[in-house]
Parts: structure tokens; C-alpha cells; sequence
């Protein structure tokens, strides 16, 4: 009995020290990104639609946003492209087929510029139907 407890020992006590890394801390973000809306759905090459990002914290007017999408595609919206509301022109796609629907990824990032928690970043689908 007294081998097994110095076995049993020796097992706990490399398992606790060896153990296994600890564990990824997730970033402590700025706010939560709840979902794009994207106005219309279904865009036609060459119309504009509205691209609207809503957050947590919406009534925090510190936070900026980057679109991730070529300036020359951004219309602004009361003067500007950072903003949580901007149309989005779609004059540069050019499709493979007739009468075909793509569906574009695109990000949007809110950072409030507080440099101790991080910007939350949020992926995007909408659907361009080609003529």
C-alpha cells in the first residue's frame, strides 16, 4: 500500500506540473458586433446598397469603423466612410456569367480607441446578382 500511494503520488504531481499549457485567453474586446444589415439583400451589379453595423454599444460615439472594402466602393454617409452606416457601390464587379448570384465576404472592424481591450472584427455575406 505504501508503493501504490508514492506511485499515485508521483503520478499527481507530474500530471499538475507537466500538465497541460493553460488554456488561450480570448481577447477582451471593445464591444460586440450583434450583425451587418445589408439593404437589399441581393445587389445588382452596379446599384448602391446600405451596409449597417450594429453594435452593443451604440450609443458610444467614439467608435470609428473600417469596412474593409476599397475606398472607390464607399459612398459616404453624412460626409463620411467610418462610420456605423455607409452604401456600398458596387460599379467594380465584374461577373463570370450572365444571370449568375456571387456572394461577396466583406469585414467590418468598431474600435472605440481604447488600446487595452481589442477592436471586435465581424465577417459579412451579401449576394451581387449579375446581369
Amino acid at each position: 500500500m505504501k508503493y501504490l500511494s508514492m506511485i499515485f503520488l508521483l503520478v499527481y504531481t507530474a500530471s499538475t506540473e507537466c500538465g497541460s499549457p493553460d488554456p488561450i485567453e480570448e481577447p477582451i474586446l471593445q464591444t460586440e458586433i450583434l450583425d451587418v444589415i445589408v439593404t437589399p439583400e441581393t445587389l445588382a451589379v452596379g446599384d448602391t446598397a446600405t451596409f449597417r453595423c450594429i453594435i452593443k454599444d451604440s450609443l458610444d460615439t467614439r467608435f470609428t469603423f473600417n469596412w474593409g472594402i476599397h475606398e472607390d466602393d464607399i459612398v459616404p454617409v453624412n460626409g463620411r466612410i467610418d462610420s456605423s452606416v455607409i452604401k456600398f457601390n458596387s460599379f467594380r464587379y465584374i461577373g463570370t456569367s450572365e444571370d449568375s448570384v456571387q456572394e461577396i465576404s466583406l469585414s467590418v472592424s468598431a474600435d472605440n480607441g481604447d488600446r487595452d481591450l481589442f477592436p471586435p472584427s465581424y465577417r459579412f455575406i451579401f449576394k451581387l446578382k449579375h446581369k
